[in-house]
């Protein structure tokens, strides 16, 4: 492609000269008033027309850009596209138990004596070790019965102050503790590796292997099954077309669509002409020819009211792309090749990597995303992954796709699904009744979540563990969270307190594994553990490390096993028969929510003294 003017501009210079002139016009209007009084008629209607003229033609010169921008891409759609192999992350923890393994119950005790107020002001309460002797053998794992919640709808709770602080106490002396000391992973590593067959099907890019581990079998892998497809016919790219005069300022847009963002009303304007138009061929010259007939319309207005509907809602990258896919079928309701394209259109001017695609007539969606995205085909540009993640239900994912080489003129972003909104749905209360058994006393409540954030939330493409532990639930779930266990939480130290929420993960929620509830690998967040009927270890342990840190303020880490998730907890004072990692200078002790009855310092025995493949970091 050629260079130029327009080639080298940046979104961030384009975005400053679209500001400069709003605000040179701005400028303008408010200065005239003071200067007519100032000055005779005839200069100021000179000045005026001269400021005028200066901002017109800065407004004449952005969209000049953007029009030669367009141009350069159309030409480029016309003409460079490949081949390339897809590839496909699986993410398989490994088989998980089928029933859970339960501890020995413990006694009830009462309650520890509460501390003295510090005179340094209120900190959190501080672990008592003659609360109780720490936990004897662990017998032969037995099944559990839970009983199963109950749910049903009710206005959002009133808030409430949560538990009162109390100071630290001083720590004894204590043995040594056991501990598992795990090395710093390797950093992540861009997937490598050719198809050595020429490529027929989707295939495995090889991973970086795990750090060792304790005498376990490896867990089982899952290899996707290759599937033989026809390879698209080569293009002949067509002789290059003729350059267009720059289009003159569309005009304003008169037509518009509403919709409903998971219980949140959205309405941005648009131009008629979206509505409707030619069918568009699944070849180079087709999407060429569509980029052409778009870039052409009134997309501004567009643009700028989806931005400030972003900002509005606070939503992440991924919301955004949702956003926008929901006006695209807004606009073409039954037409899911449109719908696409509209969408490819949306993203890429709204400053997303996104690219089209096809296998054989099958239209695709590519788009780079900064994380690891499992299963989902991707292929790979200029070293970049490109993730088929909005498929149409028309078809199945192929082995090879043609897309286009090379990257758009202006300078693109990955999407960057590092954490996911929650605060935007509060329009969908529901309730849940939950019940378990603490130390002998049978605990009961009802919480609040909101049921279309949960939708929202499984729009979401399976990302590594850090997503889920990091992004905290509505916030409505999380008033009503806090208030249901706060007045439980009162007068307990550090270490009672975990084994409280502890027991609450345990056994008030029942269990099912992934594969029994949906037939494949589905994490949680915390919003999800509160509305679907089951969830597995990798959900329980989200749901546990954030309410440690929301309601003690406790600092926690995942443990990834082979077919296992747990957590650990960093407590001031440690137990010596206590399980223990040390991790980046400081020391977890182990609390695993899916170990029924287990207390702090208790691992599964399948698991004790064994180093985990990975340790998740909350951000």
């Amino acid at each position: 492609m050629s260079g130029g003017r327009a080639r080298t501009m940046t979104n961030g210079s384009r975005a400053g000269l679209r500001r400069f002139a709003c605000a040179g016009a701005v400028a303008v209007a408010m200065a005239l008033p003071g200067l007519a009084t100032a000055a005779d008629e005839d200069e100021f209607e000179r000045f005026k027309r001269q400021a005028e003229q200066g901002v017109s033609d800065i407004q004449q010169e952005f969209r000049k850009a953007v029009a030669e921008e367009d141009r350069q891409f159309t030409e480029h759609l016309r003409t460079q596209w490949a081949e390339f192999q897809a590839f496909r992350k699986n993410r398989d923890m490994g088989p998980k138990p089928r029933v859970l393994p339960v501890a020995p119950p413990v006694a009830a005790v009462p309650p520890a004596t509460p501390p003295r107020p510090s005179k340094s002001g209120p900190t959190r309460p501080k672990t008592d070790l003659s609360a109780k002797p720490g936990p004897s053998a662990v017998p032969k794992p037995q099944a559990v019965e839970i009983p199963p919640p109950r749910s049903s709808e009710a206005p959002p709770p009133s808030t409430k102050p949560k538990n009162a602080q109390t100071p630290p106490t001083r720590t004894p002396e204590v043995p040594s503790p056991r501990t598992a000391d795990i090395p710093a992973p390797p950093e992540p590593v861009a997937p490598q590796g050719k198809p050595a067959d020429g490529g027929k099907s989707a295939r495995t890019e090889p991973d970086t292997p795990p750090p060792p581990r304790a005498s376990l079998p490896d867990a089982p892998v899952a290899v996707p099954v290759p599937v033989p497809v026809p390879v698209p016919a080569p293009v002949t790219p067509p002789p290059p077309p003729v350059a267009k005069p720059t289009p003159a300022p569309a005009p304003a847009a008169t037509d518009s669509v509403a919709i409903d963002f998971y219980g949140t009303p959205v309405r941005v304007a648009v131009d008629s002409s979206w509505r409707s138009g030619a069918a568009v061929q699944t070849n180079p010259n087709g999407l060429a020819s569509y980029w052409d007939r778009m870039s052409a319309s009134n997309f501004q207005p567009t643009l700028d009211a989806m931005a400030q509907a972003r900002r509005t809602m606070a939503l992440d990258d991924w919301g955004h792309a949702l956003l926008w896919q929901e006006v695209a079928r807004a606009l073409r309701p039954t037409a899911q090749r449109e719908q696409l394209l509209l969408l490819w259109f949306f993203l890429v001017k709204s400053g997303f990597d996104a690219r089209p695609g096809y296998s054989d007539t099958r239209l695709l969606l590519l788009v780079n995303v900064r994380q690891s995205v499992y299963g989902v085909n991707y292929i790979k540009v200029d070293d970049k992954p490109y993730y088929e993640l909005f498929v149409p239900a028309d078809g199945n994912a192929n082995g090879r796709y043609a897309a286009y080489s090379g990257r758009y003129p202006a300078a693109l972003r990955a999407i960057d699904i590092k954490a996911a909104a929650t605060g935007f749905a509060t329009a969908g209360a529901a309730q849940r009744s939950l019940e378990f058994d603490n130390r002998g006393k049978r605990v009961r409540f009802d919480v609040m979540y909101e049921r279309p954030l949960t939708q929202y939330l499984e729009r979401f493409p399976q990302l590594d563990f850090e997503l889920y532990f990091t992004t905290p639930p509505s916030p409505s779930a999380k008033r009503s969270l806090a208030d249901a266990l706060a007045p439980h939480l009162k007068g307990l130290n550090e270490e009672e307190s975990v084994n409280l929420l502890l027991a609450f993960v345990q056994k008030a929620f029942q269990y099912k594994t992934d594969k029994d509830q949906f037939g494949r690998e589905k994490y949680f967040f915390v919003e999800e553990v509160l509305h679907f009927p089951f969830s597995d270890c990798e959900d329980r342990s989200v749901m546990f490390s954030w309410l440690v840190q929301e309601l003690l303020g406790l600092d926690t880490v995942g443990l990834h096993y082979p077919g296992h998730m747990t957590t650990a907890v960093a407590l001031p004072s440690v137990r010596g028969e206590w399980q223990t990692v040390d991790w980046r200078g400081k020391r977890f002790v182990i609390a695993d929510p899916t170990y029924i009855n287990a207390s702090v310092g208790m691992a599964m025995p399948s698991y004790r003294g064994t180093k985990p493949l990975r340790v998740v970091e909350m951000r």
